[in-house]
């Protein structure tokens, strides 16, 4: 899903965030991480572990098979780029990147 690919993406760029610091980053509930994250040991894509400094505090991080699957969702998303970019110029582009920039703000008005 969207959502497991993102926590993917997010543990390739910081191994052994914790539940909080993966919440802010994805915006998103710190429940909502941890249901993802539950689903997601189930699947041997993510294992918990605790905190070296503090023991009341877990830290999530890929396993091999979630390492293995982030490198094939970032395939995938690049596929899809590609696919979606075609038969655009780079100046149509632009709007289109403009315009979601755009989009992006308006709920934080």
């Amino acid at each position: 899903s969207s959502a497991q690919a993102s926590l993917l993406f997010l543990l390739q760029s910081r191994p052994e965030a914790t539940i909080g610091e993966i919440a802010t980053a994805l915006e998103v509930a710190p429940a909502a991480v941890t249901n993802l994250s539950k689903r997601m040991q189930a699947a041997d894509l993510v294992e918990r572990v605790s905190d070296s400094s503090d023991a009341r505090m877990t830290r999530l991080r890929l396993t091999k098979a979630g390492a293995a699957a982030g490198i094939q969702a970032q395939q995938a998303l690049q596929e899809l780029n590609v696919r979606l970019k075609a038969n655009f110029t780079d100046d149509e582009l632009a709007v289109v990147a403009r315009w979601l920039a755009q989009a992006a703000t308006l709920d934080q008005s």
